[in-house]
């Protein structure tokens, strides 16, 4: 059965997306699952925290599988990852090159990486696509690509706008590009349940936005540490890491029925 391709979005920075990304790569490896993580970062984040072996700043990545001027294909860019059954479609900041000539390109811009991925769908079971904080040409491609789109946000305003917006390119991407899309959850991270700050933004998002994944991820600075050092919360050896991998575990089934 081909892959389920997923897009980790929200316009908005700093939401966690590729702390995200990087936890529910590590609970489907954990259920022997083959997970493949496409960085749409010009940024590289998701990139550098997942690879095994440290990336050779001319080796071929995202940006020369999507330019119209290489004919590298997505198998030939993608590289082991940090745990077996993982590997990486990693990205540079060339890929904010890319993005810039997809400005000027003809018909068919929108759907590069859905094309690119569609070759290798069969190798994995899982497709995790960590875009960035953005609503440019690499996003739509992202959202192109997927079937379905998991939005990472914290309960604050600025995160809560960001939605919507995202919610229009969403509704256009269904529209025109992709039929298929569907939002397949959203995720609270970074979530201070002691403050009324972040209980009034959950119930607007909750308010606004369905299905709300729970239970939120709460704002713990180790979290962030753990995937930016590669270590899987599971691995950390901790009562508090195995009850959270377990969260992203079940985040993980969750979006996968949907």
């Amino acid at each position: 059965m081909a892959a389920k391709i997923f897009a980790l979005s929200n316009q908005k920075g700093g939401v966690g997306k590729t702390t995200t990304a990087f936890n529910l790569a590590r609970a489907a490896v954990a259920k022997d699952l083959r997970v493949l993580v496409v960085d749409a970062d010009p940024q590289g984040n998701v990139s550098t925290i997942t690879v095994k072996d440290p990336l050779d700043p001319d080796a071929i990545d995202l940006a020369d599988v999507l330019t119209a001027r290489t004919g590298v294909t997505a198998a030939e860019a993608i590289v082991p990852g940090l745990w077996e059954g993982l590997s990486v479609l990693p990205s540079s900041d060339r890929l904010a090159q890319v993005r810039d000539e997809l400005v000027t390109t003809g018909a068919g811009r929108e759907a590069r990486l859905r094309e690119a991925l569609a070759p290798v769908l069969d190798d994995f079971d899982v497709i995790l696509i960590d875009c960035a904080p953005s609503l440019d040409l690499i996003t739509l491609n992202a959202l192109t690509a997927a079937d379905r789109v998991v939005i990472v946000a914290n309960a604050s305003l600025f995160s809560a706008n960001g939605i919507a917006r995202l919610r229009e390119t969403i509704d256009t991407v269904e529209r025109y590009y992709n039929t298929r899309l569907a939002i397949a959850g959203v995720i609270i991270n970074q979530y201070e349940a002691t403050t009324n700050h972040a209980k009034h933004w959950h119930a607007e998002l909750d308010a606004h936005i369905q299905p709300l994944l729970t239970p939120e991820i709460p704002k713990h600075t180790w979290i962030r540490e753990a995937s930016e050092g590669g270590v899987g919360l599971d691995e950390l050896g901790t009562r508090a890491g195995a009850r959270l991998a377990e969260v992203y575990a079940s985040y993980l089934d969750t979006i996968r029925r949907s």
